[in-house]
């Protein structure tokens, strides 16, 4: 009432006699604004229906990745639920992957079902040299070739082990 906050509703007020500006708010609908004019010793009754002002929507993610709306993370993998009618930036988000994102308007009876782009993993390069050429090289336990090396490996911690062809 005149911009405070007074109480949930249902409920039964006592407001001072004049004019009021009253404000219903609701998350998920649109405020109702309602003018009233209160005279001593009356009761004056508001009975409003509020208005939707959400959708469900439906979103995927690849890789089982963690899923933001406006930089909150909302689920993993997949999440459904209501959003209010507006604008909103999506993402999916992956250790060792770099981010996918996209605009979402979300619209007043339109349902929507929505996936993420695709995660790209994120590399950096490995290059092993050693005083032997034609040494085996292994990155986490895996054969990737022989030294001298340049390759692609995604970005973390990782095991290399350098061999000679007779197994030192």
């Amino acid at each position: 009432v005149d911009g405070k906050y007074v109480t949930d509703v249902p409920a039964k007020v006592a407001i001072e006699s004049g004019k009021h500006t009253v404000v219903l708010k609701k998350p998920l609908y649109l405020d109702y604004k309602a003018s009233v004019n209160i005279t001593k010793g009356e009761t004056t009754t508001l009975s409003i229906t509020m208005e939707k002002n959400y959708n469900y929507v439906s979103i995927t993610a690849p890789l089982d990745a963690q899923i933001l709306v406006d930089d909150e993370v909302v689920g993993v993998g997949k999440w459904s639920g209501n959003l209010e009618c507006g604008e909103y930036v999506i993402k999916a988000k992956k250790e060792g992957y770099l981010p996918s994102s996209m605009k979402l308007k979300v619209d007043l009876g339109r349902s929507m079902a929505v996936t993420l782009p695709e995660l790209k993993p994120v590399e950096g390069r490995l290059t092993v040299e050693s005083n032997l050429d034609n040494c085996r090289v292994y990155v986490d336990g895996r054969y990737i070739g022989n030294t001298p090396l340049k390759t692609a490996v995604r970005i973390g911690d990782h095991c290399v082990k350098v061999e000679q062809s007779d197994g030192r």
